[in-house]
This record gives structure tokens, sequence and C-alpha cells, in this order.
């Protein structure tokens, strides 16, 4: 299983979202073009809730980690459905700044451990939200955005807090424009506004929305269908722990509704700042007002620069049993689709896993996240 941050309608705020997060959030470089107006070279000073994080973690680790709640629930009965004991899961963080939510049962061979370790677990999600907002933190993609934008910044109070109030809306019809030709049908998204709430003192992000418009079709379609509009919104909040304020929680809203929400607390492991829980909660749609579907993650005790080796391996997938290997294959397939942005192309990845392979632990958090994307149905 693994995980990062997405939105369109969905999870991840990639794809334009992240075009356009990550644009606004880079932070290095060595500029040697024109300067920048003063409201974007603020805009660019702007931290991600990860920066933060990881200034204080370890360089990797590996965690014992105790699953809870009615996805763990699930997962567990579809794990005995197949005679296998109860799961025992590791989270991984490595080098390149990811997480990895693995099975550690050593009853479990390792050809075993690795397809089980479905798809869109927690710390993946989390990371695919986060990781979307780094996405295009290059000068040139800031660039674009900065070209193709005008930009208000607006300074203010939130409470107690001193803010910046940026809004962006485009010199022309719409900015950070994106086409996917994907063959036999393509893909079009763009922006038309963003909104981008900063505090003023740790220049830390607490809101962003998204006024994103996308439209799929097929390649010879002699007529473009209706556009389809969303309002994306990203709500951060923040913790003070010993002295450091950290990311304690994150809002994703479409149109208005909640559909996401993570939630992080901490601790001291040595010299380190590490997780102590983490605990990520979809919402259904179409039913706004039902309680929530979480998930929660109770860590154990760190093993500080230590990664497991069977991340290192690649494994045979001829002794892999037929079903549990296509599934793994079709929620491998899902993950990369939405840390490139191709929304569209997980949902439907993710319906056939669902469809295809309902006894599968991989099937049971399909059938979550479809549950929490709207204009989807997991079944």
């Amino acid at each position: 299983m693994n995980i990062r941050f997405a939105a369109d309608g969905s999870l991840r705020p990639a794809s334009c979202c992240a075009v356009l997060i990550v644009a606004l959030l880079w932070t290095g470089g060595v500029c040697k073009k024109a300067p920048l107006p003063d409201a974007y070279v603020k805009l660019r000073s702007m931290q991600s809730p990860d920066q933060v994080v990881f200034s204080h973690m370890p360089p990797q680790y590996t965690v014992p980690i105790t699953l809870s709640g009615d996805i763990a629930d699930e997962m567990e009965k579809t794990l005995h459905a197949i005679n296998l004991e109860s799961p025992h899961y590791q989270e991984v963080f490595d080098k390149g700044h990811q997480f990895h939510l693995l099975l550690s049962n050593q009853n479990y061979s390792l050809e075993t451990r690795d397809l089980l370790s479905g798809v869109l677990n927690p710390a993946e999600m989390i990371d695919i939200v986060i990781s979307s907002v780094l996405k295009y933190r290059q000068e040139e993609s800031f660039r674009e955005i900065a070209e193709q934008t005008a930009i208000a910044c607006i300074p203010g109070r939130l409470g107690s807090r001193a803010i910046v109030r940026f809004e962006l809306v485009p010199k022309g019809k719409y900015f950070a424009y994106d086409y996917e030709d994907m063959g036999s049908y393509i893909r079009e998204s763009w922006l038309t506004r963003l909104v981008c709430v900063m505090d003023s003192s740790t220049r830390t992000v607490y809101e962003l929305t998204l006024h994103k418009n996308s439209r799929t079709f097929a390649a010879d379609q002699t007529q473009k269908p209706p556009v389809d509009s969303s309002v994306l919104s990203y709500a951060f909040t923040y913790a003070a722990f010993e002295g450091v304020v950290l990311p304690a929680g994150l809002t994703l809203s479409i149109n208005g509704t909640r559909s996401l929400t993570l939630e992080a607390t901490y601790r001291w492991e040595g010299q380190y700042m590490v997780f102590d829980t983490r605990k990520i909660c979809y919402v259904n749609p179409r039913k706004p007002a039902g309680e929530p579907t979480c998930l929660m993650m109770t860590y154990g005790t760190y093993q500080v620069n230590s990664v497991p080796a069977s991340l290192k391996q690649t494994l045979n997938p001829d002794h892999y049993a037929q079903n549990l290997e296509k599934a793994a294959r079709l929620s491998r397939i899902a993950v990369d689709h939405l840390r490139n942005g191709k929304i569209d192309d997980a949902i439907q990845t993710l319906k056939k896993l669902a469809a295809d392979f309902p006894e599968t632990p991989q099937a049971v958090e399909a059938r979550k996240l479809l549950d929490g994307l709207p204009g989807t149905a997991a079944r």
C-alpha cells in the first residue's frame, strides 16, 4: 500500500491542482530571469505542511503500526475470508520522502506480503495529497502561472493571526491549462481562480481554494461535452507541540461538501519529532450528513534510519495467486494515475478493481475511495 495527496472532484490535489499549488509553493533554485512582482515572491515563499514536518523527522524509518476503524475491520475480515491470519502492519518512510504501508507478518510469504499491501492505504493517501502540493516546484512552472495570471495580495486577520490572502485570476479566459491525449480519449483541465491564505509570520498555508474546470471526451468526438466545474477547498490546521508548530489536520471540500479529512498527532522519539497517530476519514458525497468512514493509525517504537530490504526486492509475479496478482497490479496502476494527476483514469481502474476482484483486500480500499469521489459509484 502506498499513498499521496490528490484532488479533482476527488481526493488528490494533483494535476491542475498540483500544477497550481506546486507552482505556488516553490522555494528553491537560482533565478536568473527578470525578477517577479513582489506579490508572487511572497507567494513563492510559502511553506507546505510536509516541508514543516520533514524538517523535524528522521531521514528514514520503519515503525510498527496498529490500524483500527471501519476500513481496518473490513480489511481484516477480507483476509480471514482467504484463510490468512490477522495482519500486522509497519510504515516505512524512505529517503525519497515517500511513505509505504507494508504487511509484516512473517507467516506470510514475501510475495503475499507485497500483494496484500494493496492500494491507497492511509500513509500513501496522505503522501499523495501532500506531494501533489509539491509536484511542480520548479521555477519555470511558477513563472508560467505568474505570466498567465493577475494577482492581488491582501493583508488581513484570521482570528488573532495576521494573514495574507492571495487571489489569482487569469489574464485571459483561464490559466494552468492541461491537455492529455490518452489515445482513445482526451482530457482537458484548467483553472479560472485560485485563492490562497498564508500566515504572515510563519509563512504556512491555511486555506487553498481552486476553481477547476475539466472535460473528457473521445478522440474522434466531433462535439465536445459540457465542462465539469468544481470548487476544491483545502483547509489546513496547525497545533503547537512542545514549542514546535506542526500541521495537525487537512479538510478537503468539493463544491462546499466535505470529502476527506486527515489528522495527525506527534511525539518525540530521541532527537526527532515523529507521528504518534494519523487518521484518514472519507465522506460519501451522496450522504454528506452520514458518518464518515475512518482509518486510524497508531504508531509503535520507531527504528530510525532503518528500511527493510524487501522494499528493494523485485518479486516475480509468476508466483502470485492469480486474483491477488491482478488486483495488486490494478491497485498500483490506480496509484500511479493519482500521482500523475490522471483522476479519470484512476477512477476507471478502481471501478474495475472493485468489480472484478471484490474479494481482495485491495478492493476494500478501492470501494472506500470511490465512495469519496463525486460522480463515482463503487459498485
